[in-house]
Formats: C-alpha cells, structure tokens, sequence
C-alpha cells in the first residue's frame, strides 16, 4: 500500500500556492487567446491551426516563468531539457518539489509516460514505499527534490481542471491529487485587474516577438 507524507505536499502546494498557479494559467490562456485573436488571418491557415497546443504551453509556461521573478512568488524556475530531441521544457522548484506542467485531456489523469517523467517519478519512491523517518519529528528526509506534476485542461476556450499530482515511484498511478479549482472563488480575486491585464499584454507581446509576426 502507498504511503504519502501528506504535510509535506500540503507545505509545497498550499494555498499560496495554489492561486499564484490558478492566476499563472489564466493568464498564460487569456495571452493565448488575445494572441490568436489579433492574428485571425495567421491562423486562419490550416498550418497554423496546428501552432495552437504547443502555443497555448509556450504561455501557459511564460506565464509562470515571469512571475517567478516577482515578490510575491513562492517557487522558482528553470529551463531544463526534456527529451533527446532538443526540446526544452519549464521546471517550476518548490522547496521540496520539481514540478512540470502539461495540458491533458482528462481531469486527475496523469500526462502521456515520457522518459524523463518516469526518471523524475523515482525521485518519490521514499514519499511512497521506501521511506526514510526522522525520528524526531517523522518527517521524511530526503536530499532531492520529489516529483509532480501539473496538469490543466482547455476546451472551448475555457479552463476545464487544473491538478497537481504526484506519480507513484513506477509512474503507473497517483498517490496524491488536489483540485486547484476547489477554491477559484477565492483565488481569482487575489491578483488585482489592473496587475493581471498589465501580465496579459507583456505576454502577449512576447507570444508576437516568439512567432516573428509583425
């Protein structure tokens, strides 16, 4: 049976947490979706429907990326290599976590297998089989960041999840879930209007500088 040292996942996603990565998502998808309505004609052509995914995770990621350089960030980022094909992917860095982000069809369903997702996924096999306790106050000790995951469905233009999960040390299951939508009332006032259309249009400019369109 899976064991999870659940305040360990509740200290690196808490609420804090949790709004800054509902609030990034919303931006990165409204950047998105101003971009792809300034440039109609662009994507109008079939060729360029097909920049739509890997456009929306260009800003969804961006979006994270910029506000982790802010004051109010709790985590900090990287850019690091994913596969052997030179595609480079974001890493977002709680104090106990290396975290990556992918768009999935399915709520509470973990990403596609990729190697360096279950490379990464044996990082937790301490949180779930092989644990080592600090008698003092049993609490797991580890030197190296554990693995999750945060995914976030999109159709019709909508948000439809948002999760982060954490993979059993074999990647075939999760030994924890938690909603990110569970508290949207709240969490979607937390960034100011003002501050949040300011994000929008500085990622929006960027998503034009990343396709050269002019």
């Amino acid at each position: 049976m899976n064991y999870i040292d659940e305040e360990l996942v509740n200290r690196n996603f808490d609420f804090k947490f949790s709004a800054l990565a509902f609030n990034n998502v919303i931006i990165g998808i409204e950047a998105f979706q101003k971009h792809i309505a300034n440039n109609r004609e662009f994507f109008n052509y079939d060729k360029g429907k097909s920049l739509f995914s890997r456009l929306l995770a260009f800003s969804v990621e961006r979006s994270f990326n910029n506000s982790a350089f802010t004051p109010t960030s709790s985590y900090s980022v990287n850019i690091g290599k994913l596969n052997d094909y030179g595609y480079n992917g974001l890493y977002i860095r709680t104090n106990d976590f290396l975290v990556t982000i992918a768009k999935t069809y399915k709520d509470l369903k973990l990403p596609k297998k990729a190697d360096y997702k279950e490379k990464l996924s044996k990082r937790n096999s301490d949180i779930d089989t092989q644990m080592t306790i600090d008698t003092l106050n049993g609490r797991i000790i580890s030197d190296e960041f554990k693995y999750a995951t945060m995914t976030y469905g999109y159709k019709n233009d909508t948000l439809t999840h948002l999760n982060i999960l954490v993979p059993s040390s074999n990647y075939k299951s999760t030994i924890y879930q938690k909603n990110l939508l569970k508290d949207v009332s709240i969490y979607k006032n937390i960034v100011p209007e003002d501050v949040k259309e300011e994000q929008i249009t500085k990622l929006n400019q960027e998503l034009q500088r990343s396709l050269r369109i002019r």
